[in-house]
């Protein structure tokens, strides 16, 4: 089998690698793939044609071509076969493509072009000095049928564009199986969920973690109420799932240590918990001991999903100084604003947040577990969806909004929950 890049190269059709081939004429002959149609087609516009090596110029023209489905008998496609192909490629260009297509997808693809063929298929003089090149079948048939490529937004951006729109947000911006919950209202579908963002308070973004399949952010309303928000997108881009939590109410917000304030209602709930003991169908309750999840002594890695997963399921879970593990991934800096302390108790500092996180400890029950349900795919920063399990209640639900510093630890949160949600 010649060189893939040599005048003899055989033609190859889509390849389940998602590299299309096109090689130049061939001294052999094949009846076969002669009979295979090549219509020339205008050349792309500038911008389209990223795809060849080096720009579209005088030097380096774009020509695309339109290939036949079937050789013989057999169908080898279920639609054209399409490829770019340029004009005198230089050296640098093609080592630069040979990185980029891998020796594994070449190697692939002159397995497959044995299989085809041994000759070319077009035969014209002016394909005498072509020579193939590999690109991605999408920017190929969108080059070939004169459309741009779709630009694909990250959940970032998509966030972004949701808060700018507003209530000029389309419809079609949501998925059909969209849902949408708050302590306000809870509503799934589409429309439902679209309705809902008409009336939705107008909200301004304060920081936005960098998702980019999901994304979570903080804001403040026209009003000047605060919180959080996090959104999940499908692989269309359309929002699947959101959760929104909003500051509660100036009167509600606790100036002592919440779990010490919430101690009576944790009394009751244990008592509930005491009298239905003997019938496990009224309450399901966890009473094995809180445990790490796998034992890991530091993050994976420094990117944020990872390090606020330590410190969820691991740090201060750990039986053994869990408040100094959690306290290692802070930076001295760090803020820890709970939207349901009234603002002048947020823990600012690495020893304010230290207290923070040593009364939480203290004064939680024994059974109480903080539940990680989502997390987003930040490298920065990162947004997690929670719940709190106790007395065999799943309540509250929360969303807590998560920034690194430049070293990979935490200074900044942001954590907003209704204890009736």
């Amino acid at each position: 089998m010649p060189d893939l890049w040599g005048k003899a190269t055989a033609p190859l059709l889509p390849h389940p690698m998602g590299a299309i081939w096109v090689g130049p004429v061939a001294a052999a002959q094949n009846p076969a793939l002669q009979a295979i149609p090549a219509t020339p087609l205008a050349a792309p516009r500038s911008g389209r044609s990223c795809a060849v090596p080096g720009r579209q110029s005088k030097r380096r023209q774009v020509r695309c071509f339109r290939v036949g489905t079937r050789v013989g008998s057999e169908a080898t496609t279920a639609a054209a076969a399409t490829a770019i192909v340029a004009v005198g490629c230089t050296r640098s260009s093609k080592r630069r493509w040979d990185h980029r297509g891998g020796q594994a997808t070449r190697q692939a693809a002159a397995s497959d072009a044995r299989a085809v063929a041994s000759a070319a298929a077009i035969q014209s003089p002016q394909t005498a000095a072509w020579r193939a090149v590999w690109v991605p079948p999408a920017l190929a048939v969108a080059a070939v049928a004169g459309e741009r490529t779709p630009k694909v937004l990250s959940a970032q951006q998509l966030v972004q564009r949701l808060f700018v729109q507003g209530k000029a947000s389309k419809e079609s911006a949501f998925s059909p199986n969209s849902w949408y919950e708050s302590p306000d209202t809870t509503t799934n579908s589409q429309r439902r969920v679209w309705q809902y963002w008409q009336v939705r308070p107008t909200r301004r973004i304060d920081k936005i973690c960098d998702g980019k399949r999901s994304c979570g952010c903080t804001w403040t309303q026209v009003d000047g109420r605060r919180g959080v928000s996090f959104f999940r997108f499908d692989q269309d881009g359309k929002v699947s799932f959101v959760r929104e939590i909003p500051e509660p109410d100036g009167w509600r917000k606790f100036k002592t240590n919440n779990m010490e304030s919430l101690k009576p209602l944790f009394s009751i709930m244990g008592t509930i918990q005491n009298v239905f003991s003997f019938a496990d169908q009224y309450l399901s309750v966890n009473r094995e001991p809180l445990r790490p999840r796998i034992g890991l002594a530091a993050p994976r890695s420094r990117r944020a999903p990872e390090v606020v997963q330590y410190l969820w399921e691991e740090a201060f879970c750990a039986e053994d100084a869990p408040i100094d593990r959690v306290m290692a991934e802070y930076s001295e800096a760090a803020v820890y604003e709970d939207m349901t302390y009234v603002d002048e108790k947020w823990a600012k500092g690495k020893e304010a947040v230290r207290k923070y996180q040593e009364e939480t400890k203290i004064n939680a029950p024994e059974n109480l577990r903080f539940v990680l349900d989502e997390i987003s795919d930040g490298q920065r920063s990162c947004t997690v969806v929670w719940h709190v399990e106790y007395g065999g209640q799943k309540s509250p639900r929360g969303v807590s909004f998560y920034e690194l510093d430049e070293e990979g630890k935490v200074s900044y949160v942001r954590s907003s929950y209704d204890l009736s949600f």
